[in-house]
């Protein structure tokens, strides 16, 4: 921060120009650790030093995020990047003002700016989530039997035709279809595994879960 203006309110990208860092959550490396004598260069600044996943040294993080499945009306997809940059360009704002004064500040704005990709994906991934605490029912109007079941299913058949989806172990979609009214069983033709069986209403959701064993 800069010493000359508020804490709060204005912030210094230059070292020359800091009272004090508000924080650092570079992830330190393996062998990182508060006790070392040289710790008061390299410390961990902000919420992330009360993180004891954070430094103890591992050389990595764990980041956990709680989604409210009260939002959300079924199976979501959840994707999630790790991208990298050399760089930020909020740090680069003050060094640019100087541009038109200094040579070698006019060069380095004039390639970074060339720069195509100012960033890098590093790794990325996703996984899928099948919301089963939404208006579910495991006894009532779809309860199914046998269960384990060989790969046919029944239920007690009813007076209106529901969709149905069936969801693998790790969130796919692998079959949906109609349940016709009056009718109470179904050949899934699925292998022996866990699933999920989801039947939908207009207002409605059944989950039930459903074990194949041939």
């Amino acid at each position: 921060m800069n010493a000359a203006g508020s804490l709060f309110f204005n912030p210094a990208r230059s070292l020359e120009r800091a009272f004090k860092p508000l924080k650092d959550n570079r992830i330190p490396p393996i062998g990182f650790s508060r006790s070392h004598n040289n710790y008061d260069t390299v410390k961990v600044v902000g919420n992330a030093q009360y993180d004891a996943d954070y430094t103890n040294g591992s050389g990595n993080d764990h980041i956990m995020y709680a989604i409210p499945v009260s939002i959300l009306n079924g199976p979501v997809k959840i994707k999630a990047a790790l991208h990298y940059e050399t760089v930020p360009e909020s740090w680069l704002e003050d060094l640019f003002k100087h541009s038109d004064k200094d040579d070698d500040i006019n060069r380095f704005k004039t390639m970074y700016n060339q720069m195509k990709n100012k960033s890098f994906t590093l790794a990325q991934d996703s996984m899928q989530l099948n919301i089963t605490g939404i208006q579910t029912n495991y006894n009532r109007l779809f309860y199914i039997y046998p269960n384990p079941s060989s790969g046919k299913i029944h239920f007690k058949p009813t007076n209106e035709t529901y969709k149905f989806s069936i969801y693998s172990s790790n969130g796919s979609c692998i079959k949906k279809g109609l349940i016709k009214a009056t009718e109470n069983e179904l050949e899934l033709g699925l292998p022996s595994g866990n699933y999920l069986f989801v039947v939908e209403s207009s207002d409605t959701r059944y989950v039930n879960k459903l074990v194949v064993k041939k």
